[in-house]
């Protein structure tokens, strides 16, 4: 992959886990890693959820391969773009060029 199609900062988030000190669980997200990444999103769909109207936006995305990135899981989220993604599916080898591919879904409850 060329280094000029990596143009969205991509940072990987996990749900905070452990207690705050005083023995209350952590709530939120915490950064995990960030890489630069090409997202390439696909036309949003409105799906009926719970009798009403929800927006939905699906993407694909692709980020070098290293040891940071090798670890998304389907647990984790994306904030890139100004938008909260949830990454749908674990990474995948994109080609033989050190890349991995990621889907994503915004719209959703994360």
């Amino acid at each position: 992959m060329r280094s000029g199609r990596l143009r969205n900062l991509c940072i990987f988030e996990a749900q905070a886990d452990g207690d705050d000190g005083y023995g209350n669980p952590k709530s939120g997200w915490t950064e995990k890693c960030r890489a630069w990444g090409r997202i390439l999103e696909q036309t949003g769909r409105e799906a009926l959820e719970a009798g009403r109207l929800e927006g939905q936006s699906t993407a694909r995305l692709w980020v070098r391969a290293n040891s940071d990135t090798r670890l998304i899981t389907a647990a984790d989220r994306v904030v890139a773009r100004g938008k909260t993604w949830q990454v749908k599916t674990p990474p995948s080898e994109a080609d033989k060029n050190n890349e991995l591919e990621f889907v994503l879904v915004s719209g959703t409850a994360s």
